[in-house]
């Protein structure tokens, strides 16, 4: 396979002629990693070469300019519809690059709840979609996701397979070619980050992937990548039916349990080393929830959860991964509850016109609110009494047995809402720079003379 990778910076046309004025959302870790990564900011704002979306192109051609100027002010907008026209396959690790390019050549906003507009969207700028994230999972035996490991995890396995003679391997040869060669050649290690080294580490991973399982890879086309969750995007699935999300896990032949980490126990850190240790597939959920997967259902599902939980130190408590998703989507609705009423307040609050009743009076209505619960989907207070009501439905039932505040057994729910922290899970689409748009379209397969 010869490869040929390409770094461009990039920066959104900014002019009166379309009527958007580009603002970007950036974390302050994000910009000190890219400034630790050599990132020039300054050459990306002067230098960069301006794109701009479809719509904002059409708006410039309404306006009565010539060809040669729509060209020049949408920059690499013309490449991306020479890469869509050309129908090639698009490889990613991770969603958030494809999704990124269509906000940034498409359109804005994408269609964020309509699977159906979304999937069309896709399938216009590529016939497939191929995402590395998700075929770590869909392939299985890789330990980590992350790029740079699981590339060299992907390169060992198939250096490995062809030593051995297991399978029908094909070989694998990469030539990096000009500009590709002179700039990754020699210590590539020292050029992670960078966007064209990214996206060449992205293509010869799906080259070793492609190799390895020809099979899982035709059958996991468009079909996305999703953090700390058991679904993935299916694409053809949300054209045809309008639901984006299918299940990773044959649910009638796995078990899938989710661990609480008690913080403040120390043995915690150690959770996903021991679990790991067992045998046991797992996945991080957040930053205080693991995931397990039980290759077993019924009676040996139990059996060997309770063997788990008496192996793994520092977790709080065990929950069926049904009811810990349910936990979650009820701390979203009293929390989507709390933001609407007060966006409800502050925007009666600017209406002279609106009627107040007196402090005691709102006293007395909340009242009634607050002993509602989440039913009422009221304020904060309605938000505090779910959690409350959900305590005490759980906790009642649990058939746990405790020894100094840790849990022993898997039998039951002994859950404090209180202790969980909350999440909301929503797309942030930063537009910080479009270097690397030919990110994952860096290699071509071609015969030798």
């Amino acid at each position: 396979m010869f490869c040929h990778s390409y770094n461009f910076f990039a920066f959104p046309y900014v002019s009166p002629d379309t009527g958007h004025d580009p603002v970007f959302t950036c974390q302050g870790s994000a910009l000190r990693f890219n400034a630790q990564h050599r990132m020039n900011f300054n050459t990306w704002i002067s230098e960069g070469i301006p794109y701009m979306t479809r719509e904002e192109e059409s708006q410039l051609k309404s306006k009565g300019l010539s060809q040669e100027e729509v060209n020049q002010k949408v920059g690499l907008l013309r490449m991306w519809k020479l890469l869509c026209s050309s129908r090639l396959p698009f490889v990613v690790h991770c969603p958030l690059d494809l999704f990124f390019l269509l906000y940034a050549f498409e359109r804005r906003p994408l269609p964020r709840y309509d699977p159906v507009a979304l999937a069309i969207l896709i399938r216009q700028c590529t016939p497939k979609v191929y995402d590395t994230a998700h075929l770590h999972g869909a392939i299985g035996r890789f330990r980590c996701l992350g790029l740079s490991k699981f590339y060299q995890d992907a390169k060992a396995q198939h250096e490995e397979l062809r030593k051995t003679g297991r399978g029908d391997v094909v070989a694998i040869e990469f030539e990096l070619q000009g500009d590709t060669a002179a700039r990754y050649s020699i210590h590539p290690e020292a050029m992670a980050h960078e966007a064209g080294y990214d996206s060449l580490m992205t293509a010869q991973l799906f080259g070793y992937l492609r190799a390895m399982s020809p099979g899982r890879i035709r059958e996991a086309a468009n079909r996305l990548f999703l953090y700390r969750s058991i679904e993935y995007v299916d694409i053809e699935r949300a054209a045809l039916d309008g639901v984006a999300g299918s299940p990773i896990f044959d649910l009638s032949r796995v078990t899938l349990l989710v661990a609480a980490l008690d913080p403040n126990d120390a043995l915690a850190n150690e959770a996903a080393r021991c679990i790991a240790a067992t045998g046991s597939e797992y996945k991080w959920m957040d930053a205080s929830h693991i995931l397990i997967v039980l290759r077993a259902s019924g009676g040996a599902a139990i059996r060997k959860a309770r063997d788990l939980a008496a192996q793994v130190h520092g977790v709080e408590s065990w929950l069926p991964f049904e009811q810990w998703r349910e936990i979650q989507a009820l701390e979203t609705q009293a929390l989507r509850a709390k933001r609407d009423s007060q966006l409800r307040m502050h925007s009666e609050a600017a209406r002279p016109d609106v009627f107040r009743p007196p402090p005691a009076m709102r006293a007395a209505d909340n009242t009634d609110g607050a002993d509602a619960g989440l039913a009422s989907s009221g304020s904060a207070s309605g938000g505090e009494q779910a959690g409350s009501t959900l305590r005490t439905s759980w906790g009642a039932s649990s058939a746990n047995h405790h020894s100094n505040g840790k849990t022993n057994g898997i039998n039951g729910v002994d859950f404090l809402l209180e202790n969980q922290r909350r999440h909301i899970w929503f797309l942030q689409l930063y537009s910080l720079g479009l270097s690397g748009v030919l990110a994952y379209l860096a290699v071509r397969s071609l015969r030798r003379a």
